[in-house]
């Protein structure tokens, strides 16, 4: 027994087995958010779940048409594609709105459709560098994650997780609100965009 808390106690110590676990942050109209918080990052990672009535290929569709995030995405200002890779893959650039004090936020992102089994997973890699930095937005450094769309017997199962900063000066509570209130805006926004 005393060697195993020797073990236990040495394998605090190492980053990926001390990792932070998820924690149920709300549930509520069939959205549940989680956040992990992390020694790397400011910002906790965020993941939400949802089953959905639509299909696997409408959602997949949705994420893809980025030129409409505009009409349905919570605070999303502005979108332009950049590139079309393939049917698959594409990077598109974004502003988006954030609250006083804060300035509002620029991300370019890489997504990609993978086929995965009963449904398609869609890699978000960002590529901050991919175009000059505005003067009049602040560029989010950090952002990456996938999302997940799976079809069950009662749905599509929809699932994002990622992990962001949103880079310059920004209250700590508006961080960590964020973390919780942005993916559940989102997940509410699509369900009403199906």
């Amino acid at each position: 027994m005393k060697n195993l808390f020797i073990i236990l106690a040495l394998l605090s110590f190492i980053p990926e087995a001390s990792a932070q676990a998820w924690v149920k942050e709300k549930a509520k109209d069939g959205i549940t958010v989680y956040t992990k918080s992390s020694t790397q990052y400011r910002m906790k990672a965020s993941r939400a779940d949802m089953i959905v009535s639509t299909s696997v290929d409408k959602l997949v569709e949705a994420i893809f048409d980025v030129k409409a995030y505009t009409s349905w995405m919570p605070d999303c200002a502005k979108v332009q594609l950049l590139k079309s890779i393939s049917s698959d893959e594409l990077i598109y650039y974004a502003v988006y709105l954030t609250p006083w004090p804060a300035a509002n936020r620029d991300v370019i992102v890489n997504i990609k459709k993978v086929p995965i089994p009963g449904g398609y997973k869609i890699l978000m890699t960002n590529k901050s560098n991919y175009v000059e930095v505005k003067t009049d937005v602040v560029r989010i450094p950090i952002y990456f994650g996938e999302w997940h769309f799976v079809k069950t017997n009662l749905g599509t199962k929809v699932s994002i997780e990622y992990q962001t900063d949103p880079g310059g000066s920004v209250p700590d509570w508006m961080i960590q609100g964020a973390s919780i209130k942005t993916p559940f805006d989102l997940f509410e926004a699509l369900k009403k965009r199906m």
